[in-house]
C-alpha cells in the first residue's frame, strides 16, 4: 500500500461464523467480569441512567419551547444540587437532636414495655367497656419472665453507650459517599443532555438490515421504565396523601412525617409497607394518650386500630391503586419480582432492591427479543402491550440524518402510544 494514498485501505475478508462466535462469546465474558468486579461502579453509572431518564421528559419539553437543551438541563442539575445542600442544612441539625433523644429513651421505653408485659402476665385481664376476658397463664415464670426482659435492657443499654464509634465510621464514610454521588450527578448531565444523541448514535452504528430491530427494542425498555416511573410516583404521592388522612383521624402525632415516610418507602417492593407501618405502630403504642381514639381505648387496642388502617391502605393500594396507575404494565409474577430485589441486592445493595422490577421488565423484552429471533419469528408475532409494534417497526430509524429537533416525538401524539426515547422516523428497506 502506498502511503500517499490515504483512501486506499488493504482488502479485510469478513468474518466466520465460528470467528464471530469466539469474539462474541469472550466479549460478553469480559463484559460480565466488569461488571462484577466493579459492581459498586455500576450501581452508580445505573442510578444516572434512571436520573437521567426522569429528567428527560421535561429537557425535551422545554428544548420544544426555543429554550436550549445544555441551559435547560444545567438549570435542572443546579435546582438538584441545591436542594441536596439546602435540604440536610436546613433538617439534619432537627433530625438528628430527634434521632439522639430517641436513641437515648431507648431504654426507658424498652423498660415501660417489660413493665406493661410483667404486669399484663401478673394479670393477664383483657378489657373493653363491658366486656372482659382473662387469658390462663397458668405456669409461666413470671420472675424469670421479668428477669430476661431486664438483662435485655441492660444489654441494648450498653449497647447505646457505645455508639460513638458507629457516628465516626459513619462520619468517615461520608465523604466516600459524596464523591461517588458526585460521580453519578456528572455522568447523569451528561446522559441527560445528550441522551438523545446516545440513542440515535445506536441506531446509526447498528446495520441497516437490524434497525428496526434496535428501534423496536428501545421503544419496548422505554415503555417499561417510563411506566414504572410514573406509576411509581404517583403511587408514592397516593399512598402518602391515604397515610396522612388516616393518621389525622386517628389522631397520630406527626401524621406529616408518617405520610411523607409511607411514601417514600413504597419504592421498597414489598418490604417497603411493612417498614412503614413500624413507626405509626410505636406512636401508637407508646403515646397513645396524646391521640382522642387512643385516649379512649387504651394502647392495644389503639394500636390494632391503627395496624388495621397500614392494612386497609395497602389493600387498596394493591388492589385498586396498582392495576389502574401502574396499568399492569410490567406484568411480573410477585415471585419474580422478590427473587430479582434479592439478585439486585447482592449486586447494587438497597438501589437494586428499588430497581429489581423494571431491571427484570428490561431483560423479559430482550429475552423475548432473542427468542423471536432464534425461532424465527417476526416482532409481530410478539404482539404489544399497546398496539404500537407494529407502527415502531415500520417507521424506524432510517433517517439517521434527520435533525435533533426533529427527532423527538411531537406533543400531538397520544400519550400512551408515544415512546420516552426519540425514535427516528422513516423505513430501513434497503
Amino acid at each position: 500500500m502506498n502511503a500517499t494514498e490515504p483512501d486506499q485501505f488493504p482488502s479485510s475478508p469478513p468474518w466466520t461464523r465460528n470467528s464471530k462466535l469466539f469474539v462474541g462469546f469472550w466479549l460478553t465474558i469480559f463484559v460480565i467480569g466488569v461488571l462484577l468486579y466493579y459492581g459498586n461502579l455500576f450501581r452508580y453509572v445505573l442510578m444516572a441512567v434512571v436520573l437521567s431518564f426522569v429528567l428527560r421528559p421535561t429537557v425535551d419539553w422545554l428544548e420544544k419551547k426555543n429554550i436550549p437543551r445544555l441551559t435547560t438541563t444545567l438549570a435542572l442539575f443546579l435546582l438538584i444540587i441545591a436542594g441536596l445542600i439546602a435540604i440536610p442544612v436546613t433538617t439534619l441539625p432537627s433530625i438528628f437532636d430527634r434521632v439522639v433523644n430517641f436513641v437515648n429513651s431507648i431504654p426507658e421505653l424498652l423498660q415501660q414495655l417489660s413493665n406493661v408485659i410483667v404486669e399484663f402476665l401478673r394479670d393477664p385481664t383483657v378489657q373493653f367497656r363491658d366486656f372482659s376476658y382473662t387469658i390462663p397463664v397458668d405456669g409461666l415464670q413470671i420472675n424469670e419472665f421479668e428477669q430476661l426482659l431486664g438483662n435485655a435492657v441492660s444489654l441494648i443499654a450498653g449497647w447505646i453507650g457505645s455508639g460513638s464509634d458507629l457516628v465516626s465510621n459513619v462520619a468517615s464514610g461520608t465523604v466516600s459517599f459524596i464523591s461517588s454521588f458526585a460521580f453519578m450527578l456528572f455522568i447523569a448531565f451528561y446522559l441527560t443532555k445528550d441522551g438523545h444523541q446516545i440513542v440515535k448514535s445506536i441506531i446509526q452504528i447498528s446495520p441497516p438490515s437490524h434497525r428496526d430491530d434496535i428501534t423496536w427494542l428501545i421503544h419496548r425498555i422505554s415503555l417499561v421504565w417510563g411506566a414504572f416511573l410514573r406509576g411509581q410516583l404517583v403511587l408514592m404521592l397516593a399512598i402518602s396523601l391515604l397515610v396522612f388522612v388516616i393518621a389525622t383521624v386517628l389522631g397520630l402525632p406527626n401524621p406529616v412525617g408518617l405520610a411523607v415516610t409511607a411514601g417514600l418507602l413504597e419504592i421498597i417492593p414489598y418490604a417497603g409497607p411493612i417498614l412503614a407501618a413500624v413507626p405509626g405502630l410505636l406512636l401508637a403504642f407508646f403515646q397513645s394518650e396524646s391521640s382522642w381514639l387512643g385516649a379512649l381505648v387504651g394502647p392495644f387496642w389503639f394500636t390494632l386500630i391503627v395496624a388495621v388502617g397500614y392494612w386497609l391502605t395497602q389493600t387498596a393500594e394493591n388492589y385498586y391503586l396498582v392495576p389502574r396507575i401502574m396499568g399492569n404494565r410490567l406484568k411480573l409474577h410477585r415471585a419474580i419480582v422478590l427473587a430479582g430485589a434479592l439478585a439486585g441486592l447482592q449486586i447494587a445493595g438497597i438501589f437494586g432492591i428499588l430497581v429489581a422490577a423494571p431491571v427484570v421488565a428490561t431483560l423479559r423484552e430482550v429475552f423475548r427479543y432473542l427468542y423471536c429471533k432464534l425461532s424465527d419469528q417476526t416482532l409481530a408475532d410478539l404482539g404489544s402491550d399497546d398496539g404500537t409494534a407494529n407502527a415502531v417497526v415500520t417507521d424506524a430509524a432510517a433517517t439517521i440524518d434527520t435533525p435533533d429537533e426533529e427527532i423527538i416525538a411531537p406533543e400531538t401524539e397520544p400519550p400512551a402510544t408515544r415512546p420516552l426515547l426519540p425514535i427516528p422516523s422513516g423505513s430501513t428497506s434497503r
